[in-house]
């Protein structure tokens, strides 16, 4: 603990739990930068599966923050190599 009684520790695990998933009504979204710590391919790959429906698709918060649904990206984790297709997608 520091000299303000804060666990540097779970400050630091609070945060990570912070950027690694925003919560909207209830639903989990991740980062891009998150997914490809999971998903290793660049950005731009990234990026271009999205665009070709090899990824899940985005979902816009706001003008500059796109996340994904960490269900689809479960679906993703869970057969790589079938990769995303449409009839995977989670219903809202």
């Amino acid at each position: 603990m520091n000299k303000y009684g804060i666990d540097s520790t779970s400050k630091e695990q609070r945060t990570k739990e912070a950027t690694y998933r925003q919560f909207v009504d209830g639903k989990v979204f991740l980062k891009i930068n998150n997914i490809l710590e999971l998903y290793p391919v660049s950005k731009s790959t990234w990026w271009a599966g999205v665009a070709s429906g090899r990824f899940p698709p985005s979902v816009k918060l706001g003008p500059r923050t796109t996340v994904w649904r960490a269900e689809d990206i479960n679906v993703l984790l869970n057969n790589p190599s079938k990769g995303w297709s449409n009839t995977h997608q989670a219903v809202y």
